[in-house]
Parts: C-alpha cells; sequence; structure tokens
C-alpha cells in the first residue's frame, strides 16, 4: 500500500458522531426552504440546494418549457419540484420537461390532451450525452393523450442516466406512435442504468398496425435497443398494471441484458411481454389475463440465460397469431451480445413453476431460424381444452428442450416426453385466478426443485424446502401472508397510478391512499422521506419494529413521513415495514437496511483507494483518459469526462474506516465535488463530503470527515469555481484510511456525560465533566473541513478567533482515550 499524502490528518473518529452526523443533517433538511412558482422562468430563476422545495401553484399552463436542471439534492435531503396538490397543476400546449442533477423528484403534474414531443419528459439536460439524472423519481403525474401528428412520434417519458425512477404514474390514450416510457441505453457507457419502473397504470394505448411509419416504435416500455443488447442494464419493472395497452405485438420490449420484470398485471391487452434482444432477464410473479381478447399472449423468448417462473396465464387467445401464445420460443440464427437486429439464439433458458389455464396454444415453437432452442421446462403445470398444448416447430426448433415433471392436462400434449405427465388437475377459484385444489395432482409432487432459485410462489407466499407444489401457485405447504394478486381497476388511483385519477381515466372522488418506497437503509441509520397520497382519507402510520420511528405519525391530507432508522448494531441485513392505513385501505412500505460491517486492517494515513478498482463511471473520453486512471498512483494520467457533473464509483474490495479524501485535480482546476459511501454497489450513498461549493483548485483539494466505514465510493464532479472549459480531468482519488475500527467503540455514550454552555456560544466555550486526560480539541464545519484545533485549557475552548458561524462538531482527544463528540453553534 501507499501513503497518502494529505496536509492534515484527523485521529480516529466515531460511530456516534456519525449518528449525530446524519441527525443533524436530517434536522436541517426539515428547516430547508419552500419556494412557490408559477412559470417555468420562475423556476429556472431559482437556485436551490439540498432539501429545497419547489411548489408550482395549480392551474392549467400551456407551452411550458420546463427545465428543472443543474440542481445537485442528496439521498438525505432531494430537491423536490411538486404540484400544489396532485394534478392541480396540468400542462397543456406543447410543454416538456427536463430533468438532470442528482436526487431530484417530480411529483404530481398532468400533463393532458396536449403537443407531445419527441422526448417529453426526459432525464437529462436537452440535447446532451453527459448531463443526465442521477437517484431521480417522477412520482404521481400523468400523461393523457399527448397528440404528435404522423409521421412525427413522441416518447412520453424517456429514461438516461442512473437509478432513476418513475413510480404511481399513469399513462393513458396513446393515439400517437412512439413508446410510453423508454430507457435510454446509448449514453451508458460501461455502467449499469439500474432504473426502477414501478406501480404505474398503462391504459388505451390503441392499435398502430395502420400507420405508415413507427408502427413498430409502440411498445408501451422499451428498455433499450438492438444495439444496446449486450449492455447490462438491470432495469427492474414491477407491480405495474397494463390494461387494453394495444399499440403493437410488443407490450414490453427487453433490448437489454440482466433486466427484471416482476408481479406486474396485463389484462385484455393485444401482444407480449417479449425478450427482445439481451440476455439473463429474470421474469416472474405476472398475471397474464387475456379475457378471450384476440392476439393476447404472455412471455415470448428469444436470446439465452433467462429465468422464467412463477408467472400465471388465463384466457389468452392467439388468433392464429404465431407471435403471442402463451410462452412463444421463438428459434433464431444470431449469437447473443452483439447489435444486430436480428434475433439471437434461445439457449439455456430455464421456463418452472408456471401456471397456464384455458389458452391457445400454451407452449409454442416460433421457427423463425433453424437453430435448435436449449433449456429447462420444469414443474409447470398446463391445463387448456382450446387444442395442442405444445405446438409449432415441436420437432426441429424445440427438440432441444429438456421437460422435467411438467403437469399437463386438458387437451392432447403434442409430444410425448417423459419430462410431462398427463393429468387433468382439479381447479377452484380465487376470485378470478384459477388455482389447483390443495390435494391433487399438483401437490408436493415437486419435491426441493429449485428450492433457493424460487424460494415464494406467485402470490408471494414462501414454498416449503421439499414438498413443493407444481405450477405458480403454492397450494398445499404455503406459508406466510399473501403479497400480490391480480391489479384490479379499483387498485388505480389507490397504491396503483397517479392518485388524482381512476382507472377510466376520470378525476379520483376517493378514498385514495398511495405510498412511495425507500432504498436500503446504511448500516449506520438515517432517515429517508416517503410521500403519502391521499384523498378524503385520514391516515395513521405504525412501524413493526422498535428501531424505526416515524415522523409524523398521522396526517389528514397529503405529506410526507420521515422514516428514520437507528443503527444495525449486527452483522446481517434486518427487515421491517410501516404499514399506512385509514378509511379501511392499507399500503405497506418495506423497510431493509444493512448489516454492520467490520473494517478491514489498515495503517493510519494509507491510500485504500489503490487497491481497489472501477465499479461504474458516467463516461470516458477514450481509454488513454480512462476512469480508472484516478487510481493508479500516477498524476501523469487522468480520468477525462466531458461535460458536467460526471462520476465514478470506486469499489476498494473490502469495507475501510476512512476519514480523509484527496482530488488530484489536473492543471489544478477547483473542481466542486461531492464524495459519497455505501457498502452496496447498488445501495443508497451516504455523503461523506459536500465540496460543491469548493473555490480552491491547487495540487491536491483535501477534505477531512469523520470516520466512516464503506467499501464502494462515488465521487460526482458537479462543477468547477473559475474554470470554465467543459472537461472534468482528474489525476487522482485518494482516500485515506483512519487507521482505527469504528465498529467496536460507543463513545457517543461517553459523550453524553459532557456538557457545554453557553449554548449558542459567542466567545468561549465552557465545558462541565470533562472525564480526566483530554487534552485536544478539534471543530469540523459539514463540508468536512477542520475550521479549529488546539489544546484544552481548564476545560474551556477560547473561539473569540473563529470568524465562521454556524453549526459544528467538537472533537474532544486524549492520548489512549475515545474521541468524544458534540455539536456546538457559535453565533456572533
Amino acid at each position: 500500500m501507499h501513503t497518502l499524502k494529505s496536509t492534515s490528518v484527523l485521529s480516529s473518529f466515531t460511530s456516534g458522531l456519525s449518528l449525530l452526523l446524519m441527525v443533524l443533517f436530517t434536522s436541517l433538511s426539515l428547516s430547508a426552504t419552500n419556494y412557490p412558482i408559477n412559470s417555468a422562468d420562475d423556476l429556472e430563476d431559482l437556485t436551490l440546494v439540498p432539501g429545497d422545495t419547489v411548489i408550482w401553484e395549480n392551474g392549467t399552463y400551456a407551452n411550458q418549457e420546463v427545465n428543472f436542471i443543474r440542481f445537485f439534492g442528496t439521498a438525505e435531503a432531494p430537491i423536490v419540484l411538486k404540484a400544489e396538490t396532485p394534478g392541480g397543476v396540468i400542462f397543456t400546449g406543447e410543454s416538456p420537461m427536463k430533468i438532470f442533477g442528482t436526487h431530484l423528484i417530480v411529483e404530481g403534474f398532468y400533463w393532458r390532451e396536449g403537443i407531445g414531443t419527441n422526448n417529453h419528459v426526459e432525464t437529462r439536460r436537452s440535447g446532451s450525452s453527459t448531463d443526465l439524472c442521477t437517484d431521480c423519481i417522477i412520482r404521481n403525474c400523468a400523461f393523457d393523450n399527448l397528440f404528435t401528428t404522423a409521421p412525427d412520434k413522441s416518447r412520453w417519458v424517456v429514461l438516461r442516466g442512473q437509478r432513476n425512477i418513475v413510480e404511481n404514474c399513469t399513462f393513458q390514450n396513446k393515439n400517437s406512435t412512439g413508446v410510453m416510457i423508454l430507457v435510454e441505453l446509448a449514453s451508458q457507457g460501461e455502467t449499469t442504468a439500474d432504473h426502477i419502473i414501478r406501480n404505474n397504470y398503462f391504459y388505451n394505448i390503441t392499435p398502430k398496425d395502420d400507420f405508415a411509419s413507427n408502427s413498430g416504435d409502440s411498445e408501451t416500455i422499451r428498455i433499450g435497443a438492438s444495439g444496446n443488447q449486450a449492455v447490462n442494464a438491470r432495469v427492474t419493472v414491477e407491480h405495474n398494471y397494463f390494461l387494453s395497452t394495444d399499440g403493437e405485438n410488443e407490450i414490453i420490449s427487453n433490448k437489454s441484458a440482466e433486466n427484471r420484470y416482476l408481479h406486474n398485471t396485463f389484462r385484455l391487452s393485444r401482444g407480449s411481454l417479449v425478450l427482445r434482444h439481451g440476455a439473463r432477464a429474470r421474469v416472474e410473479g405476472n398475471f397474464f389475463l387475456g379475457e378471450g381478447k384476440a392476439k393476447s399472449g404472455g412471455i415470448r423468448v428469444t436470446d439465452r440465460d433467462h429465468v422464467i417462473v412463477n408467472n400465471y396465464m388465463s384466457g389468452l387467445i392467439n388468433d392464429n397469431d404465431p407471435w403471442n401464445n402463451g410462452i412463444t420460443i421463438v428459434a433464431g440464427d444470431v449469437a447473443s451480445g452483439g447489435s444486430s437486429n436480428g434475433y439471437q439464439r434461445v439457449d439455456d433458458v430455464l421456463i418452472a413453476f408456471n401456471t397456464i389455464y384455458d389458452a391457445e396454444d400454451p407452449i409454442y415453437f416460433n421457427d423463425r431460424h433453424s437453430h435448435v432452442s436449449t433449456g429447462i421446462i420444469a414443474h409447470n403445470l398446463v391445463y387448456s381444452t382450446r387444442g395442442q398444448l405444445v405446438a409449432g416447430d415441436i420437432g426441429d426448433t424445440g427438440s432441444g428442450m429438456t421437460y422435467v415433471n411438467n403437469l399437463f392436462g386438458g387437451s392432447s400434449v403434442g409430444i410425448t416426453n417423459a419430462g410431462i405427465t398427463v393429468g387433468d388437475e382439479t381447479f377452484s377459484t380465487d376470485g378470478e385466478v384459477f388455482l389447483p385444489v390443495a390435494d391433487g395432482l399438483v401437490a408436493g409432487a415437486a419435491g426441493d426443485a429449485y428450492a433457493e432459485l424460487v424460494a415464494l410462489d406467485v402470490r408471494g407466499l414462501s414454498r416449503p424446502a421439499t414438498g413443493r407444489d407444481i405450477g405458480a401457485h403454492e397450494v398445499d405447504g404455503a406459508s406466510g401472508s399473501e403479497q400480490f394478486r391480480p391489479i384490479v381497476n379499483d387498485d388505480v388511483g389507490n397504491g396503483v397510478g397517479a392518485s388524482f385519477l381512476n382507472a377510466d381515466g376520470h378525476g379520483n372522488t376517493g378514498p385514495s391512499l398511495n405510498v412511495g418506497s425507500t432504498n436500503v437503509f446504511p448500516a449506520e441509520g438515517g432517515s429517508q422521506s416517503v410521500s403519502v397520497q391521499v384523498i378524503d382519507v385520514d391516515w395513521e402510520a405504525t412501524a413493526d419494529q422498535e428501531w424505526i420511528s416515524l415522523s409524523p405519525n398521522s396526517g389528514t391530507e397529503s405529506g410526507v413521513i420521515q422514516i428514520t432508522l437507528t443503527a444495525n448494531p449486527g452483522s446481517q441485513e434486518r427487515t421491517g415495514s410501516v404499514t399506512v392505513t385509514g378509511m379501511g385501505l392499507s399500503r405497506e412500505i418495506a423497510i431493509r437496511q444493512s448489516g454492520t460491517i467490520s473494517p478491514a486492517d489498515c495503517p493510519q494515513g494509507t491510500n485504500v483507494a489503490l487497491e481497489g478498482s472501477v465499479n461504474s463511471f458516467s463516461t470516458q473520453q477514450n481509454e488513454d483518459n480512462a476512469a480508472a486512471n484516478v487510481i493508479d498512483d500516477n498524476t501523469g494520467n487522468r480520468w477525462s469526462a466531458e461535460g458536467f457533473p460526471q462520476f465514478l464509483v470506486v469499489d476498494l474490495g473490502a469495507a475501510f474506516s476512512i476519514n480523509e479524501v484527496s482530488l488530484i485535480p489536473h492543471q489544478g482546476r477547483d473542481y466542486q465535488f461531492l464524495l459519497e459511501g455505501s457498502n452496496e454497489p447498488e445501495g443508497t450513498f451516504v455523503t461523506l463530503v459536500d465540496a460543491t461549493d469548493n473555490q480552491a483548485g491547487g495540487n491536491s483539494i483535501d477534505r477531512d470527515f469523520p470516520e466512516q466505514v464503506y467499501r464502494y465510493i462515488k465521487l460526482t464532479v458537479t462543477g468547477a469555481a473559475t474554470y470554465e472549459g467543459p472537461w472534468v480531468s482528474v489525476s487522482e482519488l485518494r482516500l485515506g484510511c483512519s487507521g482505527t475500527s469504528v465498529s467496536s467503540r460507543n463513545p457517543a455514550a461517553e459523550a453524553a456525560g459532557i456538557g457545554l454552555r453557553p449554548v449558542p456560544v459567542t466567545d468561549v466555550l465552557y465545558i462541565d465533566h470533562l472525564p480526566a486526560g483530554y487534552t485536544e480539541y478539534s471543530l469540523i464545519d459539514f463540508s468536512g473541513r477542520v475550521a479549529a484545533r488546539g489544546k484544552l485549557t481548564n476545560s474551556q475552548i477560547d473561539l473569540r478567533q473563529l470568524p465562521a458561524t454556524g453549526m459544528f462538531v467538537l472533537r474532544l482527544t486524549g492520548e489512549g482515550l475515545p474521541v468524544l463528540a458534540q455539536k456546538v453553534m457559535k453565533v456572533r
């Protein structure tokens, strides 16, 4: 290892101080500013800081070009742009929105019957390939009949950047071409997208077959494009409701790798969930309810290594369409991972524990090309009286599939195979779902197959370790509480879609209750804000664990719950939930918190970044100016990327206790930056240093910060003080080991015994009940700078020479003694 060169090295700090900082940051964010506006011009005049909220006055606004850009919130204190009341701000005419920054939230807007632009709401600065959103949320908004005259098309929401979320939005009445939600990966580079699309409602997309152009670009959701199929996008599409989404054969078009499609409901919709390009998708727990609609399909499979489990399908009618069947396996002739718009070969797919009931062609082999598809079809329950159960090119391209312990009945199977048992299961009804009876043929018949891969059934019930049931439902030995059912129209405006519209697209008269969700909490605890959207509901929130606290825990109108967790003392992840109830409605917010990680050993001052690797980055100029150059201990090269902001994430290889950073800028530029830490590459990043107001350059930009234990460190360069060029160019990122283990001490308890007076302080600070042996002090401001340090004299500190005012953290140290920490406010 190498020694970090720095002008000052903080000695050991504390987990108690870490908690103190988070509590204080939370209290500061709660006092952030609200800005009322009533035009896009008003928004562009604002300077916003973390925690600020912009409230757009209710009304109808035409031709607003909204630029919510160059604002940088944090996970603890996002910047919010919201309607005065949900649905109360209506945009008409041509009113696009661009969103660019970090931790931004757009909430409660209604785009109604205006002109749809090509990329109508987009998470980037207009036209930029580098100024993209990170950790931004579009929530509780609605898009209704934004029309575009052919041959033009309009794509209503376009996601770029990383870890953005579209949740509880309504998309309805799409009468022109263009996808409703597009995940654009053209600027993704080698980074994963990690977006989430959840709890949305998609309704009434009219067929585009007769359009002269763009008829094949009318999916409801598309993730990537043919040229992006090798990109590991890792997008999650979960718990959305698709009703009468008839734009084209591909309701969802998967065109990138490692995406997940979970617990969605497709009802009365023409088309299928299509794995068009890209490998390693997981399709689990979805409901496909055709209700007899022509060309209603389930899942179409192309490419390799997919996992398709726990899906339920019924009433699907293909109308002799070879593309929309229960499960359609398309024989391709192109290798996986290229950029061809052809059909990739199907290899090594797993299709298991699915139920297909009363559907035409439940399993169909489409011989688009001659490659023999391979994979496993196991433990599926198929029952239909609508004709042959396995059809299409069975003997040729379908001959490579391995069948294991399936139960097929109701009609002729179409093949004879030892892995298919022919038998007519008995079914009962559970609402609109047909369940096999608990003592029927499927009960216990799957043994212990895929116990880890398929731990739950389609309802979210736990399957037993052995004696598992065939099909999507565990009807014999299930345990736990039901989490998932098919989404129905009454759920729209009430947990699914925008809170202010019902399933018919009209105003929701209530009662209605919608809640947001949380990211994984770090081990040291902290706070996250979750929205509560109500119509005519008095609500109450309760937590099921003592380590979860809520503020407020009740309300009579829409608002925000601050969910705060204490530090997790254990090494294992812990889980809990918050339940919000009112007027007979109930919504659950899942809580997950990482376990405490013991830091790896390292000498104090060691640059631990040199042992790491670059996990992800926004972009790089070329291979010579690569992101990896920032951790190679060579100031003669650099990472360069055009445009602000730019980020990279360094994986240190293990969790280390760190307390200082040095940024070595190219040509001494005065870059401004944010340093964050996490113990999960895709988890919540916590702010370590906020130097977004830095004014100094030079050979090294140094910051000390309270000792923290993290494995993944994210550097985001947000701008520069005086440098006017477009380039982010960083030679080195150095991270200093504190040389101590914060997990083994709890000095906050000791600190609680000392007293400070006067509060606030103007000149001399007196320390009461200070234990013997403490000889030195330091004052740290909340950008991580050491504002003052010195020797303790008679348990007092003279602060008259400290020009700065505000909130500081006082650290008291003595040889061989734990660090004590208290917050202190200095005024003039």
